[in-house]
């Protein structure tokens, strides 16, 4: 169905999640590069069952938050399909100033997804990270790693998306705001409408609603590295 109301996740801790992003924009910001490959009568059979039906498949190059992305569109049969996936490799860039780059972010599900409105304010945006800090709105962002996932098949759209951004924070010129119990002294944030579990980890994205799971699921984990680590330990000497 339609995308949802996105949720805003804050962090004043660390450099928030793996680098890095694959990701496209559209809009006069993105200028695409496109290779396509696509097959006749050679194709395999869209899912529609009409061989005779066009495939194609393409890469597109653009630009979000002053980032180099790739997106990857397919169309089989009357379904079509926008991919963004998360990647390890994190390029330079120069970033964005907030009001912009939180404008962009909304303009570009707006126009992929089809919506009326940008389902993202600056207005949401600042009120969260105004807990935290006194003027987010003087922040500049870095877009570290996206996901987004667009399915259009004739009357059926589905649509989910994960953005997670740095920021360039100094907590020399920045105040914080009344009532936070920690100094500040890095930030990073998630915009994301999603619930793909391996995606919300890459994203560093935790239920903190269910403490007890996440905490049994940390200590899973890290017994599970130690034995891991052990292991290897043992093969090195032997």
């Amino acid at each position: 169905g339609a995308a949802a109301t996105p949720d805003v996740a804050g962090a004043a801790t660390g450099a928030a999640a793996t680098p890095d992003v694959a990701g496209a924009a559209t809009g006069a910001a993105a200028t695409p590069d496109v290779t396509a490959a696509a097959a006749g009568s050679a194709a395999a059979p869209d899912t529609a069952g009409n061989p005779s039906s066009l495939n194609f498949q393409a890469e597109i190059g653009c630009i979000l938050l002053n980032k180099e992305l790739k997106a990857i569109m397919q169309k089989i049969g009357d379904m079509t399909i926008y991919a963004i996936i998360p990647r390890m490799d994190q390029a330079e860039d120069e970033g964005m100033e907030f009001g912009a780059a939180i404008d962009e972010i909304g303009e570009f599900i707006k126009g992929l997804v089809g919506l009326d409105s940008n389902p993202i304010s600056k207005e949401t945006v600042n009120g969260v990270l105004s807990a935290v800090i006194s003027q987010p709105e003087a922040l500049k962002l870095h877009l570290r790693q996206t996901y987004l996932f667009i399915k259009n098949a004739g009357k059926e759209k589905f649509c989910e998306y994960a953005f997670n951004i740095s920021v360039d924070y100094n907590p020399e010129e920045q105040e914080q705001s009344d009532g936070v119990l920690f100094r500040v002294s890095k930030l990073a944030f998630t915009i994301w409408s999603c619930d793909k579990e391996i995606i919300l980890r890459q994203m560093d994205l935790y239920d903190l609603s269910d403490m007890d799971k996440l905490l049994k699921d940390k200590l899973e984990g890290a017994e599970q590295n130690k034995l891991e680590e052990d292991g290897q330990k043992k093969l090195a000497v032997s």
